[in-house]
């Protein structure tokens, strides 16, 4: 009986090894989504949820002065040997406007918005609505547009004014004016000259 060879082992080993293929290793995190433990994942993918700080001021202002003048005269005289008659005749007008609309707005608030699609440019599409009812009047907010992935704060926050193509939409009825209206009692008193 022969015995083994160093080379009969040689060949064993590699007929054990060549079948098996080389091992290939995955990573266990994608590197552009990894965040360390105490951190929150920056929104990136749709479905994600962003915060809007809406700051926005508008003001409108218009005005316009007009202003004429005219005048016209007619003055006349009449001699006579013992009397001197004289008479005067004057016309004059002006005309004078003036005028100014002013217009002020204001808006500050902050709502959830989410990531509906992701552009060829990597650019995020977003849209969300924010419904309020604050002492039975209904406020809704809602806003789409274009958010740039660089505009997102670590804190997924991105201001108003940073979206590109934004549509801001804030409809409600506001303030009750009917709450500074006297009640049918002081009417009455005020109408009778006693309050």
């Amino acid at each position: 009986m022969k015995r083994p060879t160093r080379l009969h082992a040689l060949l064993a080993a590699l007929c054990l090894i060549l079948p098996a293929g080389t091992a290939q290793a995955d990573d266990l995190f994608r590197n552009s989504r990894f965040a360390g433990m105490a951190h929150d994942l920056k929104a990136g993918a749709i479905g994600d949820s962003l915060t809007v700080l809406v700051i926005e001021n508008a003001e409108a202002r218009n005005s316009s002065s007009q202003a004429s003048r005219r005048g016209g005269s007619i003055d006349g005289g009449l001699n006579t040997s013992a009397q001197i008659d004289f008479g005067e005749l004057s016309l004059g007008g002006e005309y004078g406007r003036q005028g100014e609309v002013r217009r002020s707005d204001s808006l500050v608030a902050q709502i959830s918005v989410v990531i509906e699609d992701i552009l060829p440019n990597g650019d995020f599409r977003i849209q969300g609505e924010q419904s309020l009812l604050v002492n039975g009047k209904q406020t809704v907010i809602s806003i789409r547009g274009r958010v740039r992935p660089s505009d997102v704060s670590a804190s997924n926050e991105v201001l108003s004014y940073r979206i590109s193509e934004a549509e801001i939409h804030y409809d409600g009825e506001g303030f009750d004016q009917d709450a500074d209206a006297p009640g049918p009692i002081r009417s009455f008193f005020r109408r009778l000259g006693l309050g």
